[in-house]
Formats: C-alpha cells, sequence, structure tokens
C-alpha cells in the first residue's frame, strides 16, 4: 500500500456519529443510490446521504443537496464548518 503524507489539523470525536449513525435504520443506508448506478466502482457500497451532488462537483464546486440526514447530523455538521472556517483562515494567514 503507498504511503500517504498528510498534516495533521486537528480530532473530531467519532462518538456522537456513531451513536446516531448506530440509531438509523438499515434502510437509511440504501437511500440514496444514485453513485451505485453511476459508477461501476461504486455499485456494491452504500453510504448515508447528507448532502448529494449526482455530478460529483464536475460542474465546480456546489453545495449539494440537503437530503433529511443534512438535519439530522445538523449538530455534528456545525462542528466540522468551524473547523473547516479555522483551518481556511489559518491558511490563509500563512500564505
Amino acid at each position: 500500500m503507498k504511503d500517504f503524507n498528510y498534516k495533521f489539523l486537528t480530532y473530531i470525536d467519532p462518538s456522537p456519529w456513531i451513536t446516531k449513525i448506530q440509531a438509523l435504520e438499515e434502510n437509511a443506508w440504501f437511500e440514496w443510490t444514485e453513485k451505485q448506478i453511476a459508477s461501476k466502482v461504486h455499485a456494491k457500497t452504500t453510504n448515508i446521504g447528507i448532502l448529494t451532488d449526482i455530478n460529483y462537483g464536475k460542474d465546480g464546486p456546489v453545495r449539494g443537496q440537503s437530503t433529511r440526514f443534512y438535519s439530522y447530523f445538523f449538530e455534528e455538521l456545525k462542528q466540522v464548518r468551524k473547523i473547516k472556517r479555522n483551518i481556511r483562515i489559518r491558511l490563509h494567514t500563512t500564505c
């Protein structure tokens, strides 16, 4: 396996995500199937779509279409957005 270099930015506690994912019914994993249909590589995978974009950003950066899981994971996503914002600020101030 290829070694990857990366820069550690921060830690996100996965516990809230895990708790919510475990509480979902199994059919939640099969609600968004466009990627399995569009790509043979993903044909046998499942996922919980939060923000979906069937074009996978090919038309440039997009926010994506919110699914019902967006509100379900809203608090967890707030933490991710805050970290992303802080990283963006650090990158701009160090350049």
